[in-house]
């Protein structure tokens, strides 16, 4: 069961939306996929299991009980009844108590999340007293949350004892009163007594069994939020045959990431096929919102997009990604080895391929690290890899894969300006494809996202976004001749680049 539950999260994890995943926390969802999973594990083999058994001795114990005295049985049956009500009234507060005891414990591994994965920043600013009294926050919530449980968990066995201790009592009390009655005799009160001492294991093993059966719905109650995520349409991937020279549209597309704070107004603009473009903006235009509304990590929040004259809104994402590879400036790179990031899809590379393919980008051989083969552990989160070195491999992921579109978020960010050169005469002859043959072949269309004058230069068109839209549009000469804006762009560009200082500064 704790198998499948895992194997559940995993599968629904995969299937929610970047937004999703934005708007969750990583620590709180691995806390379900973990600490939750136990608890509910728990109350199957603690709770279900012995529940079984408690009923089977119990139903058992009270037919031989009715048959030596119905009379006393019924005793026993208004004190199991009385036990009956505390364990349902206080069970109630337990599943709420777990639920908050579980959401406690997802906030702090979210807390202790944060602390590592910005463990370098807290330790070069001092920040360590700070951090450790945030995160002991969390703990101390944790601690008060799971004391509030222990302590109504623990209240529920002594009162169903009690029931029992009187029960016992009263069945003393009657049996003697029956005795000298003449309406039972010594063995029959004996024997009474010995099943009414065998009943209290089965009970207590109830109570106990429905606390715990409590505390795992709290649990579930979690691992069931999951559901309610935002999930991506992956439908049948219809059509995986390549086809070069994909055109993008953007009809009249509104966007914001928060409501009421328009990221996107009425943008609109079309990419040919086999056409390479480049966008440009200042930070916050909205340039790097296109990339992920045509990967469709999101969704427009007004008008249409299309690729390859098909509306996005309609297509699998299955199907859309597999004619799409994407290298962004905050390049996620897996835990994992070398071989594992160059191949996390299922299409099947030779080591001798991606070997070339490494010492192309720079990222291994005499121009780059020579310990780097493709079994090479890269660490947590490829953090023995410097954010250059990450971007040389998402550029070595790219040009293994055979997609129709490339989208370039600051892809050549982290690179000096000899390696971007030479990526970008890469991704000229990747671009044209192996079968772009011919005066009307049509290559790769690539979508390039940059502050770079050198990728602007050798785009067929250049898009300055501005003002939520597309605000002026031609090549990289005729905007330098046209736009004012543009000129200005591109001088604050080239000021960054040689004191980027002095520019913060000023």
């Amino acid at each position: 069961i704790a198998r499948a539950m895992r194997d559940r999260l995993v599968s629904r994890y995969l299937s929610r939306t970047v937004a999703a995943h934005d708007r969750a926390n990583s620590a709180d969802l691995l806390s379900r996929a973990s600490v939750d999973v136990n608890v509910v594990k728990n109350m199957v083999s603690a709770g279900l299991i012995p529940i079984v058994g408690a009923i089977v001795m119990l139903v058992g114990i009270s037919g031989f009980m009715i048959l030596l005295d119905p009379i006393l049985f019924l005793t026993i049956l208004v004190a199991f009844l009385i036990g009956l009500a505390i364990v349902v009234s206080k069970g109630r507060s337990v599943r709420k108590m777990s639920l908050d005891l579980q959401t406690s414990l997802g906030s702090f591994a979210a807390s202790v999340e944060r602390l590592l994965a910005g463990i370098r920043t807290v330790k070069a600013s001092g920040a360590e007293d700070s951090e450790r009294e945030k995160v002991g926050v969390q703990s101390v919530h944790v601690w008060t949350e799971g004391v509030r449980l222990a302590r109504l968990v623990s209240l529920i066995q002594p009162l169903v004892n009690l029931c029992l201790q009187g029960a016992l009592l009263v069945v003393v009390i009657l049996g003697a009163m029956r005795l000298s009655s003449g309406r039972m005799d010594v063995g029959e009160l004996l024997a009474f007594l010995v099943y009414l001492f065998m009943l209290i294991t089965p009970i207590s093993t109830l109570s106990q069994s429905y606390a715990q059966l409590q505390m795992g719905f709290g649990a579930l109650d979690r691992i069931m939020e999951v559901d309610g995520l935002d999930e991506e349409d992956f439908g049948l991937d219809a059509s995986t045959r390549r086809r070069r020279g994909v055109s993008i549209e953007f009809s009249g597309v509104d966007f914001g990431y928060l409501e009421g704070e328009p990221v996107l107004r009425d943008c609109s603009f079309a990419i040919r096929p086999g056409e390479k473009v480049a966008i440009v903006g200042r930070s916050g235009s909205g340039k790097s919102t296109i990339v992920e509304l045509i990967e469709r990590f999101y969704e427009a929040d007004r008008g249409e997009i299309f690729v390859g004259g098909r509306n996005v809104s309609s297509m699998p994402v299955s199907e859309l990604r597999s004619h799409i590879a994407l290298v962004s400036q905050e390049t996620e790179t897996l835990t994992g080895t070398v071989r594992d990031n160059l191949a996390p899809g299922t299409h099947a590379v030779s080591d001798d391929r991606m070997r070339t393919v490494l010492r192309q980008v720079g990222l291994c051989g005499p121009d780059g690290r020579l310990d780097l083969d493709l079994d090479t552990d890269l660490g947590q989160g490829g953090n023995s890899l410097s954010g250059g070195q990450r971007q040389r491999l998402a550029w070595a992921r790219l040009l293994l894969g055979d997609a129709d579109i490339l989208l370039l978020d600051e892809a050549t960010s982290h690179l000096d300006p000899q390696t971007e050169a030479a990526i970008f005469a890469l991704l000229n002859a990747h671009a044209r494809g192996r079968h772009a043959r011919g005066r009307h072949a049509r290559g790769r269309t690539v979508v390039m996202v940059t502050h770079s004058e050198t990728a602007a230069a050798i785009a067929d068109r250049v898009l300055l976004i501005s003002g939520g839209g597309v605000r002026k549009e031609g090549t990289h000469r005729q905007l330098l001749r046209e736009s004012v804006e543009y000129r200005q762009l591109r001088a604050e560009s080239r000021r960054s680049e040689e004191s980027p200082i002095s520019l913060e500064i000023a």
